[in-house]
């Protein structure tokens, strides 16, 4: 059967429809939030985004056993954080935005705030909390493109799951600060949700926010100063890895435009 042979009924319609008008897509036509939602609802086993940009990704809604047990676990310990058991949601669709234009993600996970919501395409900024359950092939997506339109969108905290550890990170003043990670054993065994994301001051008084050096409110020169860094740790695991005196000032880098 080809494309031809398919009934005339709008491609929502039918099972296969989002995967036929994924096809539409790569002829770069753009897609609205609307035809985006459709496509959602129709794509059992996957989650369509679209970025701000118009960049359409698809990715299994399942990650595998562990990540959904991670999903589960920790739904289960944010519910003394809500009002509402409601309020923690998985596959939810938010609206995000980035230089002027909208997009919509699906976060594996996030907790909203009290309020009313639309019914669809929920607003960056009443989402409280939205987690990712990081992966190989999603840890540029989370780490980079997610975390500027995040910020941007004003989700206050974005957490990431990486294996067995949580990178944290708090919007402060429309930018995000990363907070110090911690392992998962000890996230779940922590007594109170809120006092942990309501938490920036240490035991010993000292601030536990530190001010990104890569994020998209930052200036060139920071994204500079980002990009020598990561390329000095990179030649100084090299170095250490093969035995190599690392007492040498490392060279300047200046990133290629």
């Amino acid at each position: 059967m080809t494309i031809d042979d398919l009934p005339p009924k709008p491609w929502a319609e039918r099972p296969e429809g989002w995967a036929l008008e994924f096809g539409r897509l790569l002829s770069w036509q753009p897609v609205t939030l609307g035809e985006l939602l459709d496509m959602n609802d129709t794509a059992e086993f996957h989650k369509i985004e679209l970025s701000p940009h118009g960049v359409v990704t698809i990715s299994p809604r399942s990650q595998g056993r562990d990540h959904s047990r991670k999903l589960t676990e920790l739904m289960c310990w944010l519910f003394p954080a809500v009002v509402e058991p409601t309020d923690i949601l998985q596959g939810l669709g938010i609206l995000v935005t980035l230089d002027g234009r909208e997009g919509g993600r699906i976060p594996d996970l996030v907790m909203l705030r009290q309020g009313e919501l639309p019914e669809a395409w929920i607003p960056g900024s009443m989402v409280e909390l939205a987690v990712e359950v990081s992966t190989a092939a999603t840890h540029l997506m989370d780490r980079v493109i997610k975390m500027r339109e995040y910020e941007a969108s004003g989700i206050e905290h974005y957490w990431i799951v990486d294996l067995e550890l949580v990178a944290r990170w708090r919007l402060i003043n429309g930018r995000y600060f990363e907070l110090p990670s911690i392992a998962w054993a000890d996230l779940l065994a922590a007594e109170s949700p809120r006092e942990l994301l309501e938490r920036t001051i240490g035991p010993g008084g000292e601030s536990l926010l530190r001010d990104p050096l890569l994020l998209g409110g930052a200036n060139l020169e920071t994204d500079r100063a980002a990009r020598a860094a990561w390329r000095r740790q990179a030649d100084d695991d090299a170095a250490r890895n093969a035995g190599e005196d690392l007492s040498r000032e490392p060279d300047d880098w200046t990133p290629t435009t």
